[in-house]
């Protein structure tokens, strides 16, 4: 179930390459991933946008006996991806525009967004709190927590995440793994060259 952590084929390290400008995303977002996912127990992701989806760059497995794995180049719907999220909120709505009007919403579970409108706002409390969640909304009992990596030039091109149970992650301790996971992406933000929270784009 669990894929290398290190592997990416040919096409994902071109993605991982243009994705931050000629620097490699997945050697710099592991240092920082490492004392995440040692801190937190749970799987730990780094992930960017390609056209309508998302794809995942690489991971770090859980230290959990069991635990949530996904292998690299898989794609996720942005309605429902904590990295999504991440990414798109943090971009200027100029650009988020024709990206959420393209944008499908179907029913993956009784809690995913189906309406544009709702998709906003949730992008407005991501914007807000520095993190996106999924709340079980594209597979049941599976919960994620995520904030955007910026390049050199502060434009949100990746994010990082956590993924794991429910019952391991609840609600109630999203903010924390929030906490956690945005002081991971702003490391890596900052190890690219960037300044987290401060890209040209910052508050949309």
């Amino acid at each position: 179930m669990c894929s290398s952590d290190l592997f990416l084929t040919p096409a994902l390290l071109r993605l991982g390459y243009a994705a931050m400008g000629g620097q490699h995303l997945v050697e710099i977002a592991m240092e920082a991933m490492r004392p995440l996912r040692d801190e937190v127990r749970e799987t730990v992701l780094v992930g960017a946008l390609r056209g309508g989806e998302g794809v995942i760059l690489a991971q770090l497995p859980g230290l959990h006996q069991f635990r949530y794995t996904v292998d690299a180049g898989v794609f996720h719907s942005l309605h429902t991806a904590a990295p999504a999220k991440a990414i798109l909120a943090a971009r200027p709505a100029a650009e988020r525009a024709p990206v959420l009007a393209a944008m499908a919403f179907p029913r993956l579970t009784s809690r995913t967004l189906t309406t544009r409108a709702a998709f906003e706002r949730e992008l407005e409390r991501v914007a807000r709190d520095g993190y996106a969640v999924d709340r079980a909304e594209e597979f049941e009992g599976v919960h994620c927590v995520g904030a955007v990596v910026r390049d050199l030039h502060g434009h949100p091109e990746a994010a990082v995440w956590v993924t794991g149970p429910a019952e391991r992650m609840p609600r109630s301790k999203f903010a924390w793994f929030g906490a956690r996971v945005k002081a991971c992406a702003d490391a890596i933000t900052e190890r690219l060259g960037g300044s987290p929270g401060h890209g040209p784009d910052a508050g949309g």
